[in-house]
């Protein structure tokens, strides 16, 4: 990335949802794209929402502090995995 877009929220995440919809949008397989493709979203962690999984929570930074969510309409959302390993270094990892 070279700096020449203005992007407004997080940079990586936009992008990427920016290129794979040209991709999709573009394709001539477009709905048999569409039908078995499932796009999943990290959110950050609360007791609240999730009231099923034990807190990710494995060090002090924000960043450690997200689960990955099977976004639908029916809540809770299915968490499949936390965002963060354990062991990582940036969450007090070695």
């Amino acid at each position: 990335y070279e700096g020449r877009k203005q992007v407004t929220g997080p940079l990586g995440v936009v992008l990427l949802r920016e290129a794979f919809d040209d991709v999709v949008l573009k394709s001539p397989q477009k709905a048999e794209w569409q039908s078995k493709v499932q796009i999943w979203q990290e959110v950050r962690y609360n007791s609240k929402s999730f009231p099923n999984v034990k807190s990710p929570n494995r060090g002090k930074r924000r960043a450690c502090q997200f689960v990955v969510v099977v976004p639908s309409k029916k809540k809770p959302y299915e968490v499949p995995f936390y965002s963060r390993v354990k062991g990582s270094g940036m969450c007090g990892g070695r």
